[in-house]
């Protein structure tokens, strides 16, 4: 089985368990956050599909085939300072090294981290994902990559976002 199909079924399970109360727990989200999640309008959710697709256009017209950046995923809430940032260096649109800190990890790993097909697995989360989610999601107004995407389920706090920084063109 590839690390995609592997990376797609324990990113829905993990979805699925948050969704259902599984996962973490309401103590994960600070006393301060008193949002309350509800079914996002019509009106939402064409604006997220809007800014998704032209994001998506914007970076197919103008991603450049040799690039890195910096990405963190985990939990919503104060949790994900506590994971690492990834950087991923893509040559010739592919992934070529990944790093954390100095550390030199394997990039079969990381066949998820592409800008591509970072916006392959926002894509799929927000087509694939119950009525009552919420999402937030900022793009870059130059490049039209990602910058930040969070999920998170109506019935529960819990969810999952990432973070995309300092991406930078190289020759």
């Amino acid at each position: 089985m590839s690390n995609w199909a592997k990376f797609i079924g324990v990113f829905i399970i993990c979805c699925q368990m948050a969704a259902c109360g599984g996962g973490a727990s309401s103590t994960d989200t600070p006393a301060s956050d008193t949002s309350v999640n509800t079914k996002p309008s019509l009106a939402e959710v064409t604006a997220l599909t809007e800014a998704f697709n032209s994001a998506q256009a914007l970076w197919a017209n103008t991603a450049p085939a040799n690039y890195h950046y910096t990405y963190k995923e985990g939990p919503v809430g104060y949790k994900f300072d506590a994971y690492s940032p990834v950087t991923i260096w893509v040559q010739s649109g592919k992934i070529a090294q990944v790093t954390s800190g100095i550390q030199v990890l394997k990039t079969e790993d990381y066949t998820h981290a592409s800008i591509e097909q970072l916006f392959i697995r926002l894509s799929y989360t927000m087509s694939h994902s119950p009525a009552d989610t919420n999402f937030h999601a900022e793009y870059d107004p130059l490049l039209g990559f990602p910058t930040q995407f969070k999920v998170t389920p109506g019935c529960c706090a819990a969810g999952t976002q990432l973070l995309v920084t300092d991406l930078q063109i190289d020759p």
